[in-house]
C-alpha cells in the first residue's frame, strides 16, 4: 500500500515556488514529463544501475504530480519509489498510487527527516529553475546528498534559459517585430538557471564522482509541444513573479506579448530547447564522519 507522510499542518502554506499548482499546471507537468522522457529517451540515465527488487530505493525530489514516481515504478516494478515535494496538492491520492510508492512532505530546502537519510540508491530532481533562490542550488543539492547511500546516484535534469532560441520553418532568419524572438529574450533575462551549467563542478566539490553533463538538442517536430508547454509555465509566471497592479504593469505586457507568440505558431515559429540532464555517483566509501570524502553538511 502506498505511504504518505504529512509533516506540514496546512496545504495552504506559502513557498517560494514561483508557477501555479492548479490543475491546467498539472496538464503542464504531465505532459512536460512525457516530452523530457521523449527527448531524452530515457525516465533513469543509461549510466545508472538499478536493481529491481525491494530493497533497492529510488527518491523524486520535487515530484509534483507523482507522474516520474508512477511511470519508473511501470518501468521497475519491484523497487520502492517515494515522491517528496512541499506540496503535494497535485498528486493522486494516496490510495491510488502503486504498491511499493509513498508520498512525502519535504521542503528540499532543510535537511530531510532522519528517517529518510541515506537511505536511497538513486535521487532524481528535475526543472528546480522555480525553486533554487538566489541561483544557488547548493543547498538543495546538499539535502538531496544526505538522502544518497554512499555508492548511490544522482541525476539532475534542467533548462538552460540562456539556450532558448527562437526557430522559423520559413526562413533561417526571425522576421522582425517577432513576438516569439520577444519572448525567448524574456526568458533569459530572468536569469533562471544561470547556475545549471555549473552542476558538474558543485557535485566534484561534494565528491561525486564521474559528473557529467548530458545535453539533449530537442527534435525539430517537437518544437511546437515544447513552445506550447512553455506557454503554460510562463503564463504562470507572469500571474505569480511580476506586477500586475495596472494593464500597464509587467505580467500584463508579458501576457500580451505570449498572445502574439501564440498566433505566431501558425506560421511555423517555435522556440528551441536543449533539456540537460547531469549525472554522478557518490563514492562507496563516503561518509559524513570521514572515509573518502572531506565534505561536510
Amino acid at each position: 500500500m502506498a505511504n504518505s507522510e504529512q509533516n506540514i499542518a496546512s496545504d495552504e502554506r506559502r513557498d517560494s515556488y514561483t508557477l501555479q499548482r492548479n490543475f491546467q499546471s498539472s496538464i503542464r507537468l504531465n505532459a512536460q514529463h512525457y516530452l523530457w522522457k521523449d527527448a531524452v529517451g530515457y525516465n533513469i540515465h543509461p549510466r545508472i544501475p538499478v536493481l529491481d527488487c525491494p530493497t533497492f530505493k529510488i527518491a523524486d525530489i520535487g515530484t509534483g504530480t507523482a507522474i516520474w514516481v508512477t511511470d519508473v515504478k511501470r518501468e521497475y516494478p519491484r523497487v520502492q519509489v517515494d515522491g517528496f515535494d512541499l506540496n503535494l496538492k497535485q498528486a493522486p491520492a494516496v490510495k491510488w498510487m502503486p504498491h511499493g510508492t509513498s508520498l512525502i512532505t519535504c521542503d528540499a530546502r532543510k535537511p530531510p527527516d532522519p528517517r529518510f537519510q541515506h537511505q536511497y540508491d538513486i535521487v532524481n530532481i528535475r526543472l528546480f529553475l522555480a525553486v533554487v533562490e538566489n541561483n544557488d542550488p547548493s543547498i538543495i543539492l546538499d539535502h538531496a546528498l544526505r538522502l544518497l547511500k554512499p555508492g548511490g546516484w544522482i541525476q539532475w535534469s534542467e533548462h538552460v534559459m540562456s539556450d532558448i532560441s527562437c526557430k522559423s520553418a520559413q526562413a533561417d532568419t526571425i522576421p522582425p517585430h517577432c513576438a516569439m524572438e520577444e519572448l525567448a529574450q524574456f526568458l533569459q533575462r530572468t536569469n533562471l538557471g544561470r547556475w545549471v551549467p555549473e552542476l558538474p563542478k558543485l557535485f566534484a566539490e561534494r565528491n561525486f564522482t564521474e559528473a557529467e553533463m548530458y545535453k539533449y538538442p530537442i527534435l525539430p517536430h517537437t518544437r511546437l509541444f515544447w513552445t506550447q508547454m512553455q506557454f503554460n509555465s510562463t503564463m504562470d509566471y507572469t500571474f505569480m513573479a511580476l506586477d500586475n497592479d495596472t494593464s500597464d504593469s509587467a505580467g500584463p505586457q508579458a501576457r500580451e506579448m505570449i498572445a502574439r507568440a501564440v498566433e505566431e505558431t501558425q506560421r511555423g515559429i517555435a522556440l528551441d530547447f536543449i533539456p540537460t540532464t547531469t549525472v554522478a555517483q557518490l563514492p562507496l566509501t563516503w561518509g559524513e564522519g570521514g572515509g573518502r570524502s572531506s565534505y561536510r553538511l
